[in-house]
């Protein structure tokens, strides 16, 4: 009795421990399988040189897979859209744009919204206020997006590569374009389609936006985050103009600089996910000049590693 007792237990443990291995073996294969990368595309020049292009996102949201610090393994090209701050004298013109037009077609309710997501974003009543003077709502718009639960850790894409670059690139980073001429562009806007884009944030929940231009991000569907941004310009015709002068004239206007990078090669380059898609895209525009581009999976880090 002793003895098939004791040769029960040995059965019994024999069984409790295989159970446990399965379910660690299990458990792991599951976590490797669902760790998640980062979709970039690989571009190689038509001399062979090879470049990493890097759809952005360029606010925070939590939940943004962020590639791993060995994208910049090798690298001697970090570029951006631009840096640094306008130097153009402010835009006074009267017209549609100025603030007693566009900012007294606001009702209350929205002021109301607007001055809360201000708020979240750190800013008092009275800076926020005084955004309203201004001839266009471009500032006061991206206000509109600010997520008031946005998680300490949650950060843009733009600041995180940011924060991973090699020292010496993050100082002097390259850009595609100049601050002024870039301004001068959005200036091309009218005010009042403007003003569509902003009502329909105020109208939208932040993070609800965000979170869906997110998961396409994490995915690569730069396809999805072309429809989702020109939905939230409010009006087609709002969104054939912003599309003209700040996606597709722009690429257009990267591309001597783009082409002197990319051959040279060992390139990172950060611009916005919505530049990528479409038949003015640069995907298209590139490979129209020989270029090959893949989409190709990134290693990524941990969310509660990025800085």
């Amino acid at each position: 009795m002793v003895c098939q007792r004791s040769q029960t237990t040995s059965m019994l443990k024999k069984f409790v421990g295989h159970t446990i291995a399965v379910v660690m073996v299990a458990a792991s294969t599951v976590a490797t399988a669902v760790t998640p990368s980062v979709p970039v595309l690989r571009v190689t020049a038509p001399n062979g040189q090879s470049s990493i292009l890097v759809g952005s996102l360029h606010v925070p949201v939590e939940g943004l897979n962020q590639p791993s610090p060995s994208i910049f393994a090798g690298a001697r090209h970090y570029v951006i859209e631009h840096s640094g701050f306008s130097t153009l004298p402010a835009d006074t013109s009267s017209g549609s744009g100025t603030a007693q037009h566009w900012a007294k077609s606001l009702t209350d309710a929205e002021i109301n919204i607007y001055l809360r997501r201000a708020n979240c974003a750190g800013l008092t009543e009275t800076f926020a206020r005084n955004l309203l003077q201004e001839p266009t709502p471009h500032e006061s718009n991206g206000l509109a997006y600010t997520i008031c639960s946005l998680p300490r850790h949650a950060t843009s894409r733009d600041a995180y590569l940011n924060s991973i670059a090699p020292v010496a690139l993050a100082l002097h980073p390259e850009v595609l374009e100049d601050a002024d001429w870039v301004e001068l562009q959005r200036r091309k806007v009218p005010a009042s389609f403007d003003v569509s884009g902003f009502r329909w944030a105020l109208a939208h929940d932040p993070k609800t936006v965000l979170e869906q231009t997110r998961d396409a991000l994490n995915v690569g569907d730069y396809d999805a985050i072309r429809i989702q941004v020109l939905e939230s310009l409010g009006s087609p015709a709002a969104a054939t103009v912003f599309t003209r002068y700040m996606v597709d004239e722009r690429n257009v206007e990267w591309l001597p600089r783009l082409d002197a990078i990319l051959k040279d090669g060992h390139a990172v380059v950060v611009v916005g996910a919505m530049h990528f898609p479409g038949p003015s895209g640069l995907i298209t525009l590139l490979r129209e000049r020989g270029y090959k581009v893949d989409a190709i999976d990134w290693p990524s880090v941990a969310i509660s590693d990025t800085p």
